[in-house]
């Protein structure tokens, strides 16, 4: 948990903005092989966040490995929709998506390469953006190999954010 200090982050435009992160507290990616694994350093992302003093609100679900159109898996259960409980809210950043939409912080950070970002923005009514490939570092989203190809990307209420969050993924 980030403590408030008096230092120049204390003082910077980020100081207290709210972010969730799609996997990068705790590496689980919805598996129950995965349980409890958190990755030894922060993504680049992340940590240049933090030193902006920006606050991580925590880890929000996903689907096992990433891999489906709905956020449902056996480590945290289903995540539901915030504007219609009966619904999914997509995937793979569906628990992402959700708690924006639910106004638990204004913008977020996901990774997508078939549209785990932009199909639950689409299903909860938020803004997405997918970067062009190249434009930002691509610095190591999980640990694990096989999710080192899929990209950055932003989900937020509305795209007033995203200035924001574009200066922490510069090369």
């Amino acid at each position: 948990m980030n403590k408030p200090s008096r230092t120049a982050a204390a003082r910077s435009a980020r100081h207290g903005e709210v972010v969730n992160c799609d996997c990068w507290l705790q590496v689980q990616i919805g598996s129950l092989l995965h349980k409890g694994d958190v990755p030894r350093e922060d993504a680049v992302v992340v940590a240049r966040l933090r030193t902006a003093g920006a606050l991580i609100l925590g880890t929000t679900n996903c689907p096992e490995f990433l891999m489906a159109y709905e956020t449902a898996n056996l480590l945290h259960g289903r995540t539901n929709n915030p504007w219609d409980v009966e619904r999914t809210p997509g995937g793979s950043s569906g628990g992402e998506s959700a708690a924006i939409a639910a106004g638990l912080s204004a913008a977020g950070l996901g990774s997508d390469s078939g549209g785990s970002v932009r199909v639950p923005a689409h299903f909860t009514g938020i803004c997405s953006l997918k970067p062009t490939p190249g434009a930002f570092r691509d610095a190591a989203i999980c640990r694990l190999a096989w999710v080192r190809f899929r990209r950055w990307a932003q989900l937020a209420q509305w795209p007033a954010p995203w200035p924001m969050l574009r200066c922490f993924f510069a090369r």
